[in-house]
């Protein structure tokens, strides 16, 4: 019996050859992926090249978007497919159920707060479409999503198949985002399309992490450290991923850079960032901030438009009081401009949806780590507001190092009476000089003449933070065969 059972048993080979086996089938790395789909299908289809966050048919971001109605590829086929396209980003529209609708004019809440519980969670009867997003080379990074789902949309809404959900105006949607090939990823994206044509994606609240070194920015960047603009920090913000803002004076000196690419990747490994963003408010083309982004560390020295690096952007502006932004203003920054030997402008929209100013001064306590606490009482201040405030408390370079007394509150005639006192005190001290006596001054209860200045109101919180723009075929192909 017991021999007969050890002939039963399999062999240690046998047992390797499994989990090798099993192993394969539940999990493939990228190189595999790449090596099945080397080998040609033997199908055609048409690939409809996007150009997205600008107007111009040969600027922003180019995406290839395939709108695959009732046949449904393979992770073998769309590598294969992302292989043969002429772009570097590639997204697979895929129907995905009926789409769940909102109005947009109930009182600008974030979306998910405005669906029925009907619709709410990842039934399939609550998304629009599903969207496969795929670099040739690579998996897909999720700061590309919001560009890659712009172009989706923007497809869809230029040639409506029967199989997808008609999009309306002035609504609320919601996609599911896909990443197949490489490190797989699946999120869900809420979206809106603007009653101006814009399409924007809701992206994670910006947040203020870190200070960053200036010396290691200047000594990557290659550039001096006066090119820095000094009244505001450098510091790490992240939303959909980490990004080092760096504040440069000057739109020409952040063009002109010749940065050492090793050293960028070196200091963002040490601040485990993905990228610098730079800008500058010497804007040129009707934005609020020109802006440019370097993120070598994921393969992408430079990118036309960064949706994410923007938002964090607009989360560190509104935190410092840089320039005003009221709740749901749109926010322009213009990006691309200084890309390789050919331009590819670009302009990003972002809103933020502030919560209501308080009515009243409330303690407050700073604990994110590299931000110091500027004051102790904080209120709900926005807007044009709190960018005044924040002039005067820093006297900088805008308002001409010009303090507005008015704050102060002061009571009228203040300083002629302060002047006239110390007129008086001067002549008496003459006389008793004159007459052979020493003047002493009259013993008297200390009263401070001080006026303590009203706290600076911290900047409201941001409750959701949303990133547009619109989108246009490309010229001179709006449309391409590809065989696969």
């Amino acid at each position: 019996m017991h021999g007969a059972f050890m002939d039963h048993q399999p062999a240690d080979a046998e047992v390797s050859r499994r989990h090798r086996s099993l192993f394969a089938t539940t999990k493939k790395s990228h190189a595999d992926v790449l090596d099945l789909a080397a080998a040609p299908i033997g199908d055609t289809l048409t690939v409809q090249s996007m150009c997205t966050f600008t107007a111009n048919s040969k600027a922003g971001v180019a995406v290839a978007v395939v709108v695959d109605g009732d046949k449904r590829h393979s992770e073998r086929a769309m590598g294969r497919i992302a292989e043969r396209c002429v772009e570097s980003s590639v997204v697979v529209v895929q129907p995905y159920g009926t789409a769940s609708r909102s109005s947009s004019r109930q009182s600008g809440r974030p979306p998910g707060a405005q669906k029925s519980p009907e619709t709410q969670g990842s039934s399939r009867g609550s998304y629009v479409a599903k969207l496969f997003l795929l670099t040739p080379g690579g998996p897909s990074s999720r700061t590309m999503a919001a560009a890659m789902a712009l172009a989706g949309i923007a497809s869809l809404l230029e040639h409506p198949p029967v199989q997808f959900a008609q999009l309306c105006e002035g609504e609320y949607y919601s996609l599911k985002v896909s990443s197949p090939l490489g490190e797989a990823w699946d999120e869900t994206l809420s979206m809106q399309i603007g009653d101006d044509g814009a399409i924007w994606v809701q992206v994670p609240v910006p947040r203020i992490e870190m200070h960053v070194a200036p010396e290691d920015i200047c000594e990557a960047l290659n550039m001096n450290m006066l090119s820095l603009q000094t009244d505001m920090p450098v510091q790490v913000v992240s939303s959909v991923a980490r990004h080092i803002l760096v504040p440069v004076r000057t739109r020409r000196q952040m063009n002109e850079l010749d940065p050492y690419w090793d050293l960028i990747s070196d200091v963002c490994r040490k601040y485990q960032a993905e990228g610098f963003h730079l800008f500058s408010l010497d804007a040129m083309a009707g934005g609020s901030v020109h802006t440019r982004n370097l993120s070598p560390l994921v393969r992408l020295e430079e990118e036309a438009a960064s949706p994410s690096a923007n938002a964090a952007l607009a989360g560190y502006i509104h935190y410092h009081r840089i320039l005003p932004i009221d709740s749901m203003e749109r926010f322009v920054c213009e990006q691309g401009w200084a890309l390789g030997m050919k331009a590819r402008p670009s302009k990003i929209y972002v809103q933020l949806e502030l919560a209501e100013a308080a009515t009243h001064l409330e303690p407050i306590d700073v604990s994110v780590l590299g931000v110091t606490q500027q004051n102790q009482r904080a209120g709900g201040a926005v807007g044009a507001e709190t960018t005044k405030e924040r002039l005067m408390a820093k006297g900088d370079r805008y308002t001409s190092n010009y303090m507005d007394q008015s704050r102060f509150n002061l009571p009228e005639g203040y300083y002629e009476e302060e002047f006239q006192k110390a007129l008086g005190i001067k002549m008496e001290q003459e006389r008793f000089k004159r007459a052979g006596k020493e003047w002493k001054e009259e013993k008297k209860p200390h009263e401070s003449t001080a006026f303590v200045p009203p706290p600076i109101a911290l900047p409201a919180t941001i409750v959701n933070c949303w990133v547009g723009g619109t989108a246009v075929p490309s010229a001179p192909q709006p449309e391409y065969p590809i065989d696969y």
